[in-house]
């Protein structure tokens, strides 16, 4: 993160909001899974059971999403929301 500050001090032309306010929407709205995305997630199984975290987010009831869910990650876009404000 600090890296990409770093750039956008140095030859960023937009403002630092309106770059991450996107990311923040994503995060928070969400998108709908695909079938790609969910073979992807589901590939990862044992990988994403490693990490608490990534169970959770990735892996809800321990399996992947399935088509047509809907993936939204709120405490992602809180930290967003923390970097953009700050």
């Amino acid at each position: 993160m600090a890296g990409l500050v770093e750039v956008h001090r140095r030859f960023g032309k937009l403002p630092w909001k309106s770059l991450v306010e996107p990311a923040i929407r994503l995060a928070r709205d969400g998108f709908i899974i695909d079938d790609y995305r969910s073979r992807s997630i589901a590939r990862d199984t044992a990988r994403l059971k490693l990490f608490d975290a990534s169970l959770a987010q990735f892996l809800p009831g321990g399996v992947a999403p399935v088509p047509g869910t809907t993936f939204r990650q709120p405490d992602l876009a809180r930290t967003l929301e923390a970097v953009r404000d700050r």
